[in-house]
């Protein structure tokens, strides 16, 4: 039996787990991705890695533990890339499967649960630094917003400002 590692970003996201080794790391993808590695580095290497965490969603009919067939970043600049790298697709995001490593896919597959991740960091902005302005046909969802513990940060001027 191989052992399996945890990820978790909150230790309240591993309060219940029964699992014997649980890496917390702290919120964003920068912190993930260094304690991550960090952990890794130094071994011993376990025979797989599971990301486990909470998220909102903009399809209601989820409501359970959803296994992800497809990431990508809703912040990330595709199109940009494209443009100069003069090509009419890139890599815009991953196919996940237990049974092999992440695939490059410049679309989500068809019914594949999609996972969308990105992160905005905010300080003393003069003008909204997260803009959710493509919805497609989806009338509602979820945006997660957490403040550092110990951070002294604060949340003031939140605005839901629906399209025209």
């Amino acid at each position: 039996m191989t052992s399996a590692l945890v990820v978790v970003a909150l230790p309240q996201e591993a309060a219940h787990l029964r699992q014997r080794d649980v890496l917390v790391t702290g919120v964003g993808q920068a912190a993930a991705a260094a304690a991550l590695a960090k952990r890794l580095a130094e071994g011993p290497l376990p025979g797989v890695v599971v990301n486990v965490g909470t998220a909102g969603s903009l399809d209601a009919t989820y409501s359970a533990v959803l296994e992800i067939g497809y990431v990508t970043r809703h912040d990330f600049p595709y199109d940009a890339i494209a443009e100069l790298a003069g090509a009419d697709a890139v890599v815009r995001g991953y196919r996940l499967r237990s049974d092999r490593p992440p695939l490059p896919a410049s679309s989500p597959p068809p019914g594949e649960v999609a996972l969308a991740t990105g992160d905005a960091f905010v300080n003393d902005a003069a003008r909204p630094a997260l803009t959710v302005t493509e919805l497609g046909e989806l009338s509602s969802g979820s945006v997660g917003i957490w403040v550092g513990e110990g951070s002294g940060g604060y949340f003031a001027n939140l605005r839901v400002t629906p399209s025209r």
